[in-house]
């Protein structure tokens, strides 16, 4: 009889002891399972060494198949749950097999970026890590340091082709305050598009041409600032030349005079403690875009963030609103700015079918001689749409519905409710 019950219970007690590793593997919180777990596994062995005992003293059980099955089916039902945790994104096993494969901390010791540059941060890496000759930048790459150079903390997401063949992530991570050593994550999901106004190599070659060591010290001397930011974002455009710098020295800026835009590789300094204050900005060898060019490179790029949104988006030019019908890339519509006056502006109903290619005027006055500032256009089918307009002062707002694509509109009244006080 003592037989029967201690096997039974050390069946018991392994299937305990698989479940938790299961929790464990699943969820993850080693300190809240860990006592758990040791006490489960203390009972375990107890009962093993009495049973063992008793085996020793002939008591051995000669029907030992139907236990023997019984740890296997256990066995078996744990090992396929825990197996599917280590799947990647089904439990906390997986993440730490992630880490494991994918997670590199690497030191750094060249930390100054006044005397080593950049290069010392990624020289670092490169001892561990191999990276591509030709990086691309995902989104803005951040970097902070002391007014001594030091660097406190870097912040990035690249990619690139490695000599395989193979596009491989890294996104970096460096805080002084966490972490003695830089964490590099690979293997990462990205947009890797290869654009090449997202090159990140033209950063070290602005690093090495600012003169950013001087703008620090006189940062530090007017303002008393003590903590430092650079961000990256790889090609940009700029409608003034105000605090910007041509590292380059070519007389490019002096073309802004006429209107239109440059656009270059860029890098901004700014001051950790006065964000409110703009920062400096050096350019790599700046392009000239007359107004003209510039205007029309811009309604372009607006077009086509219309067609991948949901929603409507606004020009940054004139602040004209686009939107193209819901499910489709060709048939769209715009308010343009036609007048404005006193923050106020008045607008007309485009209407392209060509995905912005060309477009015409479907409706002169879609507010009904209304003056404001646009709020939003939807169109939900090619008949079905909505606009919407407040006045300069937000004293007041209205919602305009059409159900011709536009040719005639009327305002949308909605119910008021009474809240009694």
């Amino acid at each position: 009889m003592a037989k029967k019950i201690l096997n039974a219970l050390l069946l018991i007690l392994y299937g305990a002891l698989l479940y938790e590793l299961y929790q464990l593997a699943s969820l993850g919180g080693v300190r809240k399972r860990l006592e758990q777990l040791l006490l489960t596994l203390v009972a375990f062995i107890v009962v093993f060494i009495l049973k063992w005992i008793f085996k020793a003293h002939k008591h051995s059980s000669a029907n030992s198949k139907k236990w023997i099955t019984g740890y296997l089916v256990l066995t078996l039902f744990f090992g396929g749950l825990i197996g599917y945790t280590a799947i990647p994104y089904n439990g906390w096993l997986s993440w730490k097999l992630m880490e494991l494969r994918d997670q590199k901390h690497i030191p750094f010791t060249k930390r100054n970026l006044f005397v080593d540059g950049l290069d010392g941060f990624f020289d670092a890496i490169q001892q561990t890590v191999e990276l591509p000759q030709t990086l691309y930048l995902t989104d803005e790459f951040h970097l902070q340091l002391q007014a001594d150079g030091t660097i406190t903390k870097v912040e990035g997401y690249l990619y690139g082709k490695t000599k395989t063949g193979k596009i491989q992530t890294y996104l970096l991570d460096y805080d002084v305050n966490k972490s003695e050593k830089i964490t590099v994550w690979i293997n990462g999901v990205a947009n890797t598009d290869f654009d090449a106004s997202h090159q990140f190599s033209p950063l070290f070659e602005l690093l090495r041409r600012a003169d950013i060591p001087t703008m620090v010290s006189k940062l530090q001397a007017a303002y008393d600032a003590q903590t430092f930011g650079l961000v990256f974002a790889g090609k940009r455009q700029f409608v003034t030349d105000e605090g910007l710098f041509d590292v380059s020295h070519t007389n490019t800026l002096e073309k802004l005079q006429a209107g239109g835009a440059i656009e270059g590789f860029e890098v901004s300094l700014y001051m950790i403690e006065h964000q409110d204050i703009p920062p400096i900005r050096w350019i790599l060898n700046p392009t000239y875009l007359p107004q003209d060019t510039f205007s029309q490179q811009s309604q372009e790029e607006t077009i086509q963030h219309a067609q991948n949104q949901d929603a409507w988006v606004s020009d940054p030019q004139d602040g004209g609103m686009y939107t193209f019908v819901s499910g489709q890339q060709t048939i769209g519509y715009r308010l343009r700015v036609v007048d404005a006056a006193a923050g106020s502006r008045f607008y007309a109903l485009d209407q392209t079918n060509d995905g912005g290619a060309t477009w015409h005027t479907t409706n002169e006055n879609p507010f009904s001689g209304e003056a404001g500032v646009a709020q939003g256009i939807a169109f939900y089918t090619t008949d079905l749409g909505f606009i919407g307009i407040a006045g300069a002062s937000g004293t007041h707002s209205q919602i305009y519905r059409t159900t011709d694509g536009g040719k005639t509109f009327q305002p949308v009244i909605l119910p008021m409710d009474q809240v009694k006080v």
